[in-house]
């Protein structure tokens, strides 16, 4: 029987790869009023909020572009990342591999209505998605 982890802890666990891979990510951050960005990273100026379900489904990723999109209307980053997590990992290990789904969400986006463009990485590879992200 596989344990199911809580999406908080894999928000954890990508904060931790990411900041092994030299981002300033900060986990869980409280961003007040009763708001948490999943992932916050600083890159230069900067505030990127990384907003993760855990599922790929239409509904997750929906969920994530959600999240993420009010990350942006709520002025608590200058961008986001929407990701998906695959479900099924349980141990920290696996984050370094696993396929993540990815969409950045630009004020620019938001204003155009623009439908998101989901891409596929593994976990490893967002520090560059996310060095790139603010231009």
């Amino acid at each position: 029987m596989t344990t199911r982890q809580y999406e908080s802890t894999l928000n954890v666990w990508l904060a931790e790869l990411l900041s092994q891979r030299g981002l300033d990510a900060k986990q869980e951050h409280a961003a007040g009023q009763g708001r948490r960005i999943d992932v916050l990273i600083s890159v230069g100026s900067a505030r990127i909020a990384l907003e993760a379900e855990q599922g790929q489904s239409t509904a997750k990723r929906s969920e994530a572009i959600r999240d993420a999109d009010a990350r942006l209307t709520q002025n608590l980053a200058d961008c986001a990342i929407a990701v998906c997590y695959p479900d099924g990992i349980t141990r920290k290990e696996q984050m370094r591999n696993c396929r993540v789904l990815w969409a950045i969400r630009s004020p620019d986006r938001l204003r155009q209505s623009a439908a998101p463009i989901w891409n596929e990485a593994d976990a490893a590879e967002l520090p560059r998605v996310i060095r790139l992200a603010p231009m």
